[in-house]
């Protein structure tokens, strides 16, 4: 089950039941908020009906009750009519502390509260079985009472559905290592390359080349050397470039002399 709390309104009715006295400074420092924020909080959560009340806990020997007691009813008929008029009846005796409506082969538990044992025995006499809906009754004398003042937080939290989906989704492979959430992504379309010696789709063929076209040129020229394109290059070492120019005294490579040289002049 999912509810609209987060972490923090549990930490505040956690706090708020072990001690529903606390002042909202010492409770925004126990919850992590500002004050103001802890304000705001504590009263969403009354308005909600989160927050129900707050009550005072008394020691019941200082109201005079010595003894307590878990009365077991059993109606005789179990219509609503008769169930509504009982319950309204039993919540408005004194001695009642409690009612439960459980199942079973009990309808109603009354916890009730009196002075002695003589008190117990004519309310049960006096106040139960009295009663035109109520077929039979047992008593339990109660030695020991003891209440939890936190109940339990049963509701999954905001943070530990996202957690739980992360893991489903990881499951899946959906998550990616990066951390980014949501879908998987649509496959793309891979884009095929033609293979070498291949035209392309949509671009025509260049036509091969034949010994008739290029007349007088040989097959086999090196490296490309008067021979046709497209046509296969033969076997061997690639030629050498050719030579550099001879470097002047200065270190500076220059140009020839002569008729080739240069248009300046000597240097001087």
């Amino acid at each position: 089950m999912q509810s609209g709390l987060d972490r923090i309104d549990f930490g505040i009715l956690t706090a708020l039941q072990n001690n529903a006295r606390l002042a909202n400074k010492e409770l925004a420092a126990r919850v992590g908020l500002a004050p103001s924020s802890c304000l705001m909080r504590v009263r969403r959560l009354m308005r909600d009906r989160v927050l129900r009340g707050f009550r005072a806990e008394v020691e019941p020997k200082a109201l005079g009750i010595g003894l307590q007691a878990l009365v077991f009813v059993r109606l005789t008929r179990h219509s609503r009519r008769a169930v509504a008029a009982f319950r309204r009846y039993v919540l408005r005796l004194a001695e009642t502390v409690a009612l439960y409506h459980v199942g079973g082969q009990h309808d109603f538990l009354v916890h009730v509260a009196t002075r002695d044992a003589d008190q117990l025995r004519d309310l049960a006499m006096d106040a139960f079985t009295v009663r035109p809906e109520v077929a039979q009754i047992e008593t339990h004398l109660i030695f020991e009472h003891a209440v939890c003042p936190v109940l339990p937080i049963l509701v999954v939290d905001a943070g530990d559905a996202r957690a739980s989906r992360d893991r489903a989704l990881a499951s899946q492979g959906s998550v990616k290592r990066s951390g980014r959430r949501g879908p998987p992504r649509a496959p793309q379309a891979r884009v095929t390359r033609p293979p070498l010696g291949r035209a392309a789709s949509g671009v025509p063929r260049q036509p091969p080349v034949s010994r008739e076209a290029w007349p007088g040129t040989s097959w086999a020229a090196p490296w490309g050397q008067g021979s046709p394109p497209n046509a296969p290059r033969a076997a061997g070492p690639r030629p050498a470039s050719a030579p550099r120019p001879p470097r002047r005294p200065g270190g500076t490579p220059g140009r020839a002399s002569g008729a080739a040289g240069s248009r300046r002049g000597p240097s001087c």
